[in-house]
């Protein structure tokens, strides 16, 4: 789990002056704004390097707006996210999926089967007997099946860089928005 935690500082005296009302309803606001604009920074820097459909990466990112005084957390949780989601296409070895944006990786021996919908399936390379049916416990081994998955979002999201790059679009546009609010409400002119 990553998320971004900010807060607005240096705007004290502004605060002190103002009905506490029209200051919660300032600073929600600017919270909100904020937020949407992180959310969408980090939604853009994610659909640069992992081809994940814009559902899946707008689902995995939440804002919890402050409470009691506690900072606002943005946070980005998912799943590992299916390969069968990134694009497959069949070939004769197996099937070519776009793991990046504008890179394409062969993965050999993978396979579909029709009642498994599209998901991307391999055989995992341990052998065994089978338990049931015509062959069971004699001499035809079979490997066992796992479902292929890539990054999930929330690794792809997991970036020092990134996360910092966020905190600062979120802490900048919210004490812009924090600052227009007040002088909607008529706290400064």
């Amino acid at each position: 789990m990553s998320g971004v935690e900010h807060q607005l500082i240096g705007l004290e005296s502004v605060i002190e002056a103002m009905d506490q009302r029209d200051v919660k309803r300032a600073l929600g606001r600017a919270m909100s704004v904020g937020a949407r604009k992180g959310r969408k920074e980090y939604s853009g820097y994610i659909r640069d390097n992992l081809p994940a459909p814009a559902r899946a990466v707008k689902a995995a990112i939440t804002f919890r707006p402050p409470r009691n005084g506690e900072n606002g957390l943005l946070t980005v949780v998912s799943p590992s996210t299916p390969l069968s989601l990134l694009k497959p296409r069949k070939t004769r070895k197996g099937f070519s999926v776009e793991i990046e944006k504008g890179r394409r990786v062969l993965i050999e021996g993978a396979f579909q089967f029709p009642s498994a919908g599209k998901r991307l399936f391999k055989r995992a390379g341990t052998f065994r007997l089978p338990k049931k049916g015509r062959y069971a416990g004699r001499g035809i081994k079979r490997e066992d099946i796992e479902q292929l998955f890539t990054r999930s979002v929330t690794q792809a999201a997991d970036d020092p860089a990134v996360i910092n790059r966020v905190a600062t679009v979120i802490n900048e546009t919210s004490r812009a928005e924090f600052v227009r609010q007040i002088k909607l409400l008529g706290g400064v002119s």
